[in-house]
């Protein structure tokens, strides 16, 4: 991958995934985000909404945007 990804995945989900994901990948470009309190299917609203916040704000040239788990919370 060229461009910036972030896989998401809750801590209560498919977690030995993502970590298998994030150890067999050397690429700068990949960002794994496990987030603490959601499982697979209840962290998608709550990063939907911070990713499209972000997306909206991005006005730069090039995109320079960034996640952290602790910017996604479930409801």
């Amino acid at each position: 991958m060229r461009s910036p990804v972030c896989v998401i995945e809750g801590a209560g989900g498919n977690l030995d995934s993502l970590l298998a994901m994030r150890n067999a990948t050397r690429n700068p470009q990949i960002r794994f985000v496990p987030v603490r309190g959601a499982d697979h299917f209840n962290v998608l609203a709550p990063a939907n909404r911070v990713i499209a916040q972000k997306i909206l704000g991005d006005s730069g040239a090039a995109t320079n945007i960034t996640l952290s788990a602790t910017e996604i919370t479930p409801q």
